[in-house]
């Protein structure tokens, strides 16, 4: 019989528009061809067994920071751990760099590293002085990629905070519609990217640094104790993440363009 789908995800409770429903997901050429109930396994040269797993859009970290002990790579990387499959990389450019100069740089090492697909947005540092001047060079945030969906999912859906649709619209849904990438991105519907997380409410985890991805020497969860992590995240129709090991290959990322409301 001829294969329809080159993957076919059955029996999971599927985050998409409106809700959460049981549905399958066919995937076809990188893309959500079908979203339906009871689709036939014979149709599929794969088929993925998502019973008993919520099947959620790939997730967006729209401010990126890969400068300082995590490259692009790396934070494509440990991001995929976590269900980000999509990075919007902060280039800011420091004294004596033009700003130009450093979005392309951006790009370029992007598309020559990158696990998953990626945007780039950019800002001029103008440092007036030394104490301005040694600031810029100062680490800024913290290592959060990896565990924003565990450790949100555990104190807000978990802990009765809010529901996990809500929780899906602000890490996916809502950060493509505001960069100009819905719905290609942040949302499983038929014609959208196959870009998903399969994730397990019941797998326990304690999230330590030894086991994060980042170089960073520390973890602001240290100890922190979460009921539902990622078991398999996917990108255009490609396993990048399955059973805590990357499968995925530097430089497959594409590089996308957005697009603002004031652009």
């Amino acid at each position: 019989m001829e294969k329809i789908y080159q993957q076919i995800i059955k029996g999971g409770m599927v985050v998409g528009p409106g809700g959460i429903n049981n549905a399958d997901l066919g995937i076809r050429d990188g893309k959500i061809a079908r979203v339906a109930s009871n689709l036939r396994s014979d149709e599929a040269r794969e088929v993925i067994d998502g019973t008993g797993m919520y099947i959620l859009p790939g997730l967006f970290d729209v401010h990126v920071h890969p400068v300082y002990v995590d490259s692009i790579a790396d934070c494509s990387a440990l991001g995929a751990h976590g269900g980000i499959t999509t990075m919007i990389h902060y280039a800011y450019s420091k004294p004596g760099t033009g700003l130009a100069e450093t979005v392309q740089r951006f790009i370029e090492e992007g598309w020559e590293t990158s696990h998953t697909d990626f945007a780039i947005h950019g800002a001029m540092f103008d440092a007036k002085n030394q104490i301005d001047d040694e600031f810029s060079n100062a680490p800024v945030g913290s290592p959060s990629s990896e565990t924003i969906l565990p450790v949100t999912y555990q104190r807000g859906v978990n802990e009765g905070r809010l529901d996990l649709y809500t929780l899906i619209r602000a890490l996916s849904e809502m950060p493509a519609k505001i960069f100009g990438l819905y719905p290609q991105k942040g949302v499983l519907q038929e014609g959208s990217d196959a870009d998903l997380v399969i994730f397990d409410p019941k797998k326990r985890e304690t999230i330590r640094q030894a086991t994060q991805h980042s170089n960073a020497p520390y973890s602001l969860y240290e100890g922190f104790e979460c009921l539902g992590s990622p078991t398999l995240v996917m990108q255009r129709g490609e396993i990048i993440i399955e059973g805590g090991e990357l499968k995925s290959k530097k430089g497959r990322g594409q590089f996308l363009r957005t697009k603002t409301s004031g652009d």
